[in-house]
């Protein structure tokens, strides 16, 4: 007999007000979730604090940033021991935005003024990024470079785009296929040099969108699926994909959708605004239209096709709301950004205080009455 289990032998009593509080979600049992505020379990240092949470691995390890009135570090989260990587220089800011399951982080940091580079931190690397790759990727300094996504074989993609001495604002380039070596290919030959590029997985599959909506880019055969055959709609996204190249996205940003084996199916219907994450249970994370002043996070679960707005099922402290899930991992845990109303003891000047959050899925058998 599992604790959980004991815990409903014990507590027979209190079972029903608790499966009130709780949604079933998609199993065979009632799930809920334990809340960890990372911005209190790992605080960062002196007056930084954590400003998003971007991804999760396997191990439950977290990448995302820190920041105070001037500016960011990347981060690694592990447990209660948060680890910042500063900019190589001169200046020091940087952002964290991917992490695979060696631990490998990456994202981009300015150097200097007007200047953005694409960086990779190693595993062992405990202090600062040790791989500039935007000399590697471009050779023209003037250029910004940003890593968007890695995956376990340290592959990646990013995007590069004009720079401030170009005259004018920053402007898309192209998108870019590149690894921890520093190799890097552009994706305009086979895409076009507007394909923005979201996610990719652990096979050939590249997912981003350009002008008629979201694509899957086959690597191996060159292939190019179009969202829209399957939506019947130009105005999509591509956002996420797993190593099934199951396919996470929207319609409209109203509207979310899960692509599966040329089949695409629609959830949340005038709800969602962003799909953020998909893990491979086909599990999808993300923000919904604006319930108050922000959206809500939310999960999609594709065993039950069930859409579920987090702040319903998940054991969250009294006042505050999730308002944003930004990574799924296969174990079903969630982070996210979470707000409460500021108070006197926070010391600061606006409404509402914003923390990182991670919540871990719990699940308990249904044992019948004797």
């Amino acid at each position: 007999m599992n604790i959980a289990s004991l815990f409903l032998h014990r507590s027979k009593s209190k079972l029903g007000l608790l499966a009130a509080t709780l949604t079933a979600v998609a199993s065979l049992h009632a799930q809920g979730y334990w809340f960890a505020d990372l911005s209190t379990l790992s605080p960062p240092p002196s007056d930084y604090k954590i400003g998003n949470v971007t991804g999760i691995n396997n191990r439950g390890v977290v990448v995302g940033w820190v920041g105070n009135c001037c500016d960011t570090m990347a981060i690694r989260l592990e447990s209660h021991t948060l680890t910042t990587y500063a900019s190589l220089g001169p200046a020091h800011s940087s952002w964290g935005n991917a992490i695979n399951n060696s631990d490998a982080i990456a994202g981009w940091m300015e150097t200097g003024w007007a200047g953005q580079h694409a960086f990779y931190v190693f595993p062992e690397d405990v202090t600062a990024p040790r791989a500039d790759l935007h000399p590697w990727f471009i050779p023209d300094a003037s250029q910004l470079s940003e890593i968007k996504k890695i995956n376990d074989g340290g592959e990646l993609i990013g995007v590069i785009t004009s720079g401030a001495t170009s005259g004018g604002p920053p402007r898309h380039l192209y998108s870019y296929l590149g690894n921890s070596s520093g190799a890097a290919w552009s994706l305009a030959p086979a895409l076009g040099s507007q394909f923005v590029a979201t996610d990719l997985n652990n096979g050939k599959q590249i997912v981003g969108n350009a002008k008629g909506g979201g694509r899957i880019y086959h690597r191996g055969t060159g292939e190019v699926v179009l969202m829209s055959t399957y939506l019947w709609d130009g105005n999509n996204t591509a956002d996420a994909v797993n190593d099934s190249v199951e396919v996470a996205g929207t319609v409209a940003l109203t509207t979310g959708y899960l692509y599966t084996a040329g089949a695409a199916t629609r959830f949340g219907i005038g709800r969602v605004q962003r799909c953020a994450d998909i893990n491979n249970n086909g599990d999808i994370v993300g923000t919904t239209t604006a319930v108050d002043i922000d959206g809500h996070a939310f999960l999609y679960v594709k065993s039950s096709a069930a859409f579920i707005d987090l702040n319903g099922v998940a054991g969250v402290p009294t006042g505050w709301t999730l308002v944003t899930a930004t990574g799924i991992n296969d174990s079903g845990q969630i982070i996210g950004m979470a707000r409460r109303l500021a108070t006197y003891e926070d010391h600061v000047a606006y409404t509402y205080v914003y923390h990182a959050y991670k919540l871990t899925p719990w699940y308990w058998d249904i044992i019948p009455t004797p």
